[in-house]
This record gives C-alpha cells, structure tokens and sequence, in this order.
C-alpha cells in the first residue's frame, strides 16, 4: 500500500514546525528538513547515534521520494523506533 502526499502539505506541516532548511547529505544532494525534524536528530546524546539516524532517514526520504523531510517521518528512523 502506498500513501500519496501532496508537496503543499508538507510544506504546510513544515511551516508549523519551525520552517525549512536545505542542508546537504553525504553525497552533496540537496535536502529539505523540517526545523523540528532536525531538532528531533539532536535529542540524540551519541554522535554515532545521530550520524546513522539521520543517513537512515536521509535514505528513506530518498526512496519515498519525500519532498521535505518532517518531524512524523524522521521519527519513524529514529533509533528509538527501531526497536
């Protein structure tokens, strides 16, 4: 089953949670995160912790095709829905 999400409201979810910002992944792309998105990567304590979940979101987002990356899907990479 796959979930369709229009580009506008991701934005619209990302403007209610602080904004976007463009960062750059390992590789030079280009990626859009929600500010809380990436507050959520810095509630974790360990800098290899942090590191591989955002590569593993980063990836994810690549493969759904995710215009933006929010807050609702970078918490289901992190580590603490892994387990």
């Amino acid at each position: 089953m796959f979930l369709t999400v229009e580009a506008d409201v991701l934005e619209a979810a990302a403007a209610a949670q602080g904004g976007v910002e463009e960062t750059r992944a390992f590789d030079g792309a280009s990626l859009r995160w929600s500010q809380s998105a990436l507050d959520s990567l810095g509630r974790l304590d360990d800098p290899d912790e942090r590191r591989g979940a955002r590569l593993r979101i980063e990836k994810a987002a690549r493969l759904a095709t995710m215009p933006i990356i929010t807050l609702e899907f970078a918490q289901l990479h992190l580590p603490e829905a892994q387990h």
